[in-house]
């Protein structure tokens, strides 16, 4: 009864997963490239996990279609890039994959051609003799696993730093970070790795004789309850499939000496006189339609100027207001809230 329940949670996330890709890949809004990247990575995500409930069903399944079979060992290895390319285009709209880009696909051509030559080119009747007996030696067994794990792992830390460059970039863009939906690449990439992080470790665990890490049951659960937050995060708030403009600021500005002081000057007229970071969502580039200055030169003399990036140069006014409003008499007797939304 108890195995049964697992392999339902199993097939419910299979499910999900497939549903949610589908969702992504005919949602109109947000960035159309990331979508399918992430739509490519949950539908590998879902042959990968078909794969284990293939095996498990092995004799029904191979009765019915022994072709369906091992793809998912391969699909394995688009796990990572389609996460690692789909932080970078979720996080910098104006990012571009380029043919280059290709050779991140080299060892799933690999993976899939050395299945082909064990497995996917012979008749239905030869594979379901194969499937009587092992398919991969017991050392080709382990460099597989480790090649699976370790490809996965590498492409995601990549992607979490990527994701940290991105988190400092911000800085230099918005005022407010809690606009910019950063929980939702966090939680997606901390949350696969994590659970990468503890599949490789009950690998390691088996290796060695051990038990393991993390019993199988609660594994299967873990993902079952990530798959549904994912599905119900993704349909929930839809926005955080946006992403920003990759940064101006690295571009060259040649602003004159003169010029960059003159906006300077306009920059602190209008904070003092209107007092735009007392908006909780004012951006850059919202500032920089006001002012009518260009976004990158605002950046450039808040940086070089003044030493701060734009998210310290906002919070520096609104220290101050917030000092004035509570050393001043007339909001004596009011409440923090009171004071700073001024009632």
């Amino acid at each position: 009864m108890q195995q049964q329940l697992y392999d339902i949670l199993r097939f419910i996330t299979v499910f999900q997963f497939i549903f949610f890709a589908l969702f992504l890949l005919f949602h109109n809004r947000g960035n159309r490239k990331a979508n399918i990247l992430l739509a490519v990575f949950l539908i590998s995500k879902a042959l990968c996990y078909s794969n284990s409930l293939f095996i498990r069903f092995k004799t029904q399944v191979a009765a019915w279609n022994p072709h369906l079979f091992f793809w998912g060992e391969s699909f394995e290895f688009l796990l990572g890039p389609a996460l690692l390319f789909y932080t970078l285009i979720l996080a910098y709209r104006e990012y571009r994959l380029r043919l280059v880009h290709l050779l991140h696909l080299i060892p799933f051509a690999v993976h899939l051609v050395f299945y082909s030559t064990l497995y996917h080119i012979y008749s239905a009747e030869i594979k379901r003799e194969l499937l009587n007996r092992y398919l991969l030696t017991y050392s080709q067994y382990i460099l597989n696993s480790i090649a699976i794990y370790s490809h996965f792992i590498i492409y995601t830390a990549i992607a979490l730093l990527a994701l940290y460059g991105y988190r400092k970039e911000l800085k230099n863009q918005f005022s407010s970070l809690t606009k910019i939906k950063l929980t939702w690449l966090s939680f997606l990439l901390f949350g696969f790795f994590s659970l990468w992080g503890l599949g490789f470790i009950n690998f390691i665990f088996g290796l060695n004789g051990l038990p393991q890490f993390l019993p199988t049951p609660l594994f299967v659960l873990l993902v079952f309850l990530f798959a549904n937050f994912i599905v119900f995060k993704g349909l929930k708030q839809p926005e955080i499939f946006s992403g920003i403009e990759l940064p101006e600021r690295k571009k060259n500005t040649n602003l004159p000496k003169d010029l960059s002081r003159q906006y300077l000057e306009k920059i602190k007229s209008y904070m003092e006189k209107e007092k735009p970071y007392l908006e909780p969502t004012i951006s850059l580039n919202n500032l920089a339609q006001r002012i009518a200055i260009s976004p990158r030169y605002i950046s450039h003399i808040i940086n070089n100027s003044l030493d701060q990036n734009f998210l310290n140069f906002i919070n520096s006014y609104r220290i101050k207001e917030s000092q004035q409003l509570f050393t001043d008499p007339q909001h004596k007797n009011k409440t923090v809230l009171e004071r700073c939304a001024g009632v």
